[in-house]
């Protein structure tokens, strides 16, 4: 299983140990608006796969009879005959109720992309935006990738890449297919059966796709796969986690260093020790968030905290500035980066450069779910990247919703602007770019997250033979800005969705929805 956010692998500790070990911790993983969560890795009875290092030629091209031979029909995506619908034209639009997104729907050309979860598999298919008719369909896999980690549709152009099943299933092992979104013609597919840890993902220079993976000796390794032709190469068998773009966990602890590693060389750039830059113990395994802003990284790593604790302080937490070409650290600052829309961006399609100033305390249950908070108190500030300045500040107060606790969440209204509601019910609109704040509009229909839908894998399952429940990201309803349901509406503005054809389309945990907002 792929290290996720609030635990890794031990050195020296097999894949399959890992899996076994169930492991609490705080994070941001957001796809979406999601804010605070739980994350806890139950123990499963996958089991490590044989290593795999990719040749330089790792796949071959369907036009040939022996490649077309060699793979079988699971490995081998092809349109459906004819498109299938079960959605209902509504007044507004289409619902289709019959199919569980598990990821928000992307447009690519003019259909919309969106991985389903139904029956045990996970399914890429592209859907028709104005009839809701599924066009193609495809089984995917997600390889060794951890339940609990979030995932987004890899793509480029109109070809969009996903995890086919290779050799058994059982031993989750993976190929990668590049489709054609539009016409769902096959492109091309590797073809070496290989221990995927995360989901596709596209290298900095968008030319490849980097992804680790699992090695027989335990270490991870780093592939590139050329996006034109599927051939693989091995940029490094060292790095222990993906952290973020060109960004890694090394993969030793005491003491734990991050490393800044060229996707397109393989070539390291930097390595640093974590404690010094953050002036106090700090690991991903208690949860990390870091994003890039060209010159500079901007994140943090979790204090350190011990596994069977279920209550959380939340003072303490600093994000600090990293210089990408060196390592050199520019500044450190108290505060939670990303806090509370991480994963969202502006539309310039960089991330919002927030954090949040909270303090109080969080409690969880025995699984790890259920979060109540004690005297939360939260300022969300705006800040500059390359000094850390504050740019902005917005004191919320008692507003455990910022923080994606309890019932009351942060809710888009548009691209920029939040609504947040107080425990005393008082709520506030906040733009994550300038600052400014004012009360909502009458009438105005913003979208909440559904951040607690789950899915299960076949052939997944805990030590007592108990599905594992992955987690299902980009999932939203449209909502009042104090969270109540509202009637659908134009969601195009906030990114929270695909719009194409005259339609917007969204995923919701009861199914795809969209809304005609016309060409």
């Amino acid at each position: 299983m792929v290290p996720a956010p609030g635990r890794r692998r031990a050195p020296g500790q097999s894949v399959s140990a890992a899996v076994v070990a169930a492991v609490a911790a705080v994070v941001l993983a957001v796809g979406g608006v999601t804010a605070y969560v739980i994350v806890r890795h139950h123990p499963s009875t996958l089991a490590a796969a044989p290593a795999h290092s990719p040749s330089a030629a790792a796949s071959k091209p369907t036009s040939t009879a022996s490649a077309s031979a060699s793979h079988s029909a699971a490995s081998s995506p092809t349109p459906t005959p004819t498109p299938t619908t079960n959605a209902k034209i509504t007044a507004t639009g289409w619902d289709d109720t019959t199919v569980h997104p598990v990821t928000t729907p992307v447009a690519i050309g003019n259909v919309v992309a969106v991985y389903t979860a139904d029956g045990g598999q996970l399914t890429m298919r592209a859907i028709d935006p104005a009839s809701g008719a599924t066009l193609w369909s495809h089984p995917a896999s997600t390889a060794q990738s951890t339940p609990g980690a979030t995932f987004a549709i890899a793509y480029l152009g109109n070809v969009v890449f996903f995890y086919v099943t290779a050799a058994d299933p059982t031993l989750h092992l993976a190929e990668i297919a590049a489709v054609d979104a539009v016409t769902g013609k096959q492109q091309w597919v590797t073809d070496q059966p290989i221990s995927y840890a995360d989901m596709p993902a596209l290298c900095s220079d968008k030319a490849a796709l980097c992804d680790s993976a699992y090695a027989a000796n335990d270490q991870s390794q780093e592939i590139r796969t050329n996006l034109a032709t599927g051939a693989q190469s091995l940029l490094s068998s060292s790095a222990g986690r993906s952290l973020g773009t060109g960004l890694w966990d090394a993969g030793v602890r005491t003491p734990e260093y991050i490393e800044h590693l060229d996707d397109v060389t393989g070539r390291l750039v930097w390595k640093d020790a974590v404690d010094p830059l953050f002036g106090t113990p700090v690991s991903s395994d208690d949860g990390w968030n870091w994003d890039t802003y060209g010159d500079v990284y901007v994140g943090w790593l979790g204090g350190t905290r011990s596994a069977t604790s279920h209550t959380i302080t939340l003072n303490g937490d600093e994000t600090v500035g990293i210089r990408a070409s060196d390592g050199v650290r520019l500044w450190r600052h108290p505060g939670l980066y990303g806090c509370p829309i991480q994963g969202l961006t502006d539309a310039a399609g960089q991330p919002f450069a927030v954090r949040c100033i909270a303090t109080g305390s969080v409690t969880f249950d025995a699984a790890g779910g259920s979060p109540t908070s004690s005297r939360v108190d939260v300022t969300v500030q705006g800040f500059d990247v390359h000094t850390g300045a504050t740019l902005w500040s917005d004191h919320l107060g008692n507003a455990p919703g910022a923080l994606g606790i309890g019932s009351d969440k942060f809710v888009r209204l548009t691209g920029e602007v939040f609504a947040v509601t107080n425990a005393a019910g008082h709520t506030t609109t906040i733009n994550l770019k300038t600052g400014a704040t004012s009360t909502p509009a009458a009438g105005a229909t913003g979208w909440c997250v559904q951040d607690d839908g789950t899915f299960t894998i076949d052939g997944v399952a805990q030590a007592d033979g108990s599905p594992v429940d992955y987690s299902a990201s980009g999932l939203v309803a449209p909502c009042t800005p104090t969270g109540a349901s509202a009637p659908a509406a134009d969601g195009s503005s906030t990114g929270d969705g695909a719009t194409a054809g005259g339609y917007f389309v969204w995923a919701s945990k009861d199914g795809l929805h969209a809304f005609a907002i016309g060409d």
